[in-house]
């Protein structure tokens, strides 16, 4: 009864293992991620982050360079921080948010100038402006615009909390749904300012 055991799965070893299975399951696999490369290479959609530094504005350039080849549509996103104040009604302080709307404005016209400077090759392009905490609206414009790629510099640090500084590129990362491609300075200006 043993050996009949044996002889069974050695027969079904036999099977699994031939040169042709092994050779069609290889070919099976190397297909699949193939598509999977190719579906998740070619975004359609792409967020540049805009902060008018020209950290932000190297990035507009490489998301262009991106999107030139493959014909997707670039969207400017600047957030303004809100206002926030506190009132006394006389049952304790109520924190309030409000929208500061001259630098909506403001940031507005300084965007879309800053499109038309850089996206003037015919590529669809978006300039969008929010009000609220910078992290935040970048992940929620993303989910909510269906963004496949969000390209940004890698720059500056946020007020710590919890003793933990961290930086605005690593908090959109961890809230981001979709992925965020971070740039750091060119290697040529970091030479030229080491020297």
């Amino acid at each position: 009864m043993i050996e009949n055991q044996l002889d069974n799965m050695s027969t079904r070893i036999r099977k699994k293992s031939s040169p042709k299975a092994i050779a069609a399951r290889t070919n099976q696999r190397r297909a699949g991620s193939r598509a999977r490369v190719h579906a998740s290479v070619t975004p359609r959609r792409i967020l540049v982050p805009i902060d008018f530094s020209p950290e932000s504005t190297s990035a507009l350039k490489y998301a262009c360079a991106v999107a030139g080849k493959r014909a997707t549509d670039v969207t400017l996103l600047h957030v303004v921080e809100a206002i926030y104040y506190i009132h006394d009604f006389g049952y304790g302080p109520v924190r309030r948010r409000r929208t500061n709307d001259p630098a909506v404005k403001r940031a507005e016209v300084r965007l879309r100038a800053l499109g038309r400077r850089h996206l003037a090759c015919g590529l669809p392009w978006a300039a969008v402006v929010r009000s609220g905490t910078i992290c935040e609206e970048i992940a929620k414009a993303a989910l909510e615009m269906n963004i496949e790629m969000i390209v940004m510099p890698t720059r500056g640090l946020l007020p710590a909390e919890h003793n933990r500084p961290d930086s605005v590129a690593a908090r959109v990362v961890r809230q981001s749904p979709c992925p965020v491609l971070t740039l750091r300075k060119p290697l040529l200006s970091r030479s030229r300012t080491q020297n």
